[in-house]
């Protein structure tokens, strides 16, 4: 992205499409805003990865230096282009081929021809390269949607406008393009990822959210007919766009026919929306058994965890552990944080680390919960405990 705003800054200023101040002005907030990222990035970096971080960069290039490692990365760009049709009810699609003509086409203004062709830009490079550092194992999570979010966004708002307002061969012409783009990026995605993909789960159902909601499965999620039902709204959404063209001069009641089939397309891309964001927040969220919610946000809520806490786990897993912290680490979800919290592990014949206020044992069968950590400190306390989860929590007074 920094990239293609460079090569238009460049061009701006070469042509001069801009005042010169303005190009200095725009330079400026690129280099003030890429840099206090790039800073903010490395001290991120050197304090949760001290040992180093794994270079995207030179997987991706890794990957493009052989035969194999190539067909891999197409495969990936397609799964990327299935996703930014799918995910936007096939709007984007009809917004990515009009912005294909738009630069194709001398007769548009210059500005919109830049800006069409770096939204193109952008997209086709991100999709080609952002899921190319994954390792050659999750071919599956190459058909996510999550890297060109920001792209299908923008593209939606523009075949949402191009549908409402462009002529109608123009409209058919875009539609027609998406739906070939999806039926063969969907083939590619069922050769490389399966036929399903799975939706149970948090990362599987975050990952593949719309195609569980287009194919109402929440297990496992058919590709082609994912595929068949965006297809299917695409085309309501392009025949009650065109209808509205057609009976443009009608009135119904004192209202413009068109204008009334222009607003049920509007409601109906809102309420096919607002449904898929209500069903994945409630999927997503969910735990899938009994035993997984009390061991995530039943043990948040019954041992009042409040953001800033640390917790530290009592294990003795092993007998090769030395009798310190061990040097592994367990990601928990914390239900009052978006993001997660990391818990450290001590032998429990010792004291815990002296940053924790909250620590988690086990509960030993048939014993009481003050049996669960038998050897507690002085100024410990069961603050919660479930037995069919088998944990219970003490809290520092």
């Amino acid at each position: 992205m920094v990239a293609g705003y460079v090569a238009v800054g460049i061009l701006v200023a070469w042509r001069r499409l801009a005042p010169r101040r303005t190009v200095v002005v725009a330079a400026v907030a690129l280099a003030a805003s890429v840099g206090a990222g790039w800073l903010v990035d490395r001290y991120l970096s050197s304090r949760i990865y001290p040992e180093g971080t794994r270079s995207l960069s030179a997987e991706m290039g890794t990957r493009l230096h052989s035969v194999q490692g190539a067909i891999s990365v197409f495969e990936m760009g397609a799964g990327q282009l299935w996703r930014l049709v799918l995910d936007g009810w096939g709007l984007p699609g009809i917004g990515l081929f009009a912005a294909v003509a738009v630069i194709a086409r001398r007769r548009y203004r210059r500005d919109l021809r830049i800006m069409a062709a770096l939204a193109v830009a952008v997209t086709l490079v991100t999709a080609a390269t952002a899921p190319a550092a994954l390792p050659a194992n999750q071919s599956q999570t190459w058909a996510s949607g999550r890297y060109l979010d920001g792209m299908i966004v923008t593209f939606f708002v523009v075949g949402a406008v191009v549908l409402i307002r462009a002529r109608p061969s123009r409209v058919l012409a875009c539609a027609a393009g998406t739906a070939v783009l999806a039926v063969v990026t969907a083939d590619v995605v069922a050769i490389y990822a399966g036929l399903s993909l799975p939706t149970a789960g948090f990362s599987t159902g975050f990952n593949f959210g719309e195609p569980a909601v287009l194919t109402q499965d929440w297990t496992q999620a058919n590709v082609w007919v994912a595929t068949a039902v965006m297809l299917g709204l695409l085309a309501v959404w392009v025949g009650v766009a065109l209808a509205a063209r057609r009976w443009s001069g009608a009135v119904l009641r004192g209202l413009p026919v068109s204008r009334v089939l222009r607003g049920l397309v509007m409601a109906g891309l809102a309420a096919v929306s607002l449904v898929a964001v209500a069903q994945m927040t409630s999927h997503v969220s969910q735990a899938n058994t009994p035993a997984q919610a009390a061991s995530t946000s039943g043990f948040v809520a019954a041992a009042g965890l409040k953001p800033g806490d640390q917790i530290a786990v009592a294990t003795t897993i092993g007998t090769s552990l030395p009798p310190t912290q061990v040097s592994y680490s367990l990601w928990a979800p914390q239900a009052f944080e978006v993001s997660w919290t990391q818990l450290q592990f001590f032998n429990p014949a010792q004291a815990p680390p002296a940053n924790v206020n909250f620590v988690e044992t086990g509960w030993p069968s048939g014993q009481p919960t003050s049996a669960s950590w038998a050897h507690h400190p002085a100024g410990w306390r069961v603050v919660a405990s479930n037995r069919s989860a088998g944990w219970v929590v003490w809290q520092k007074s």
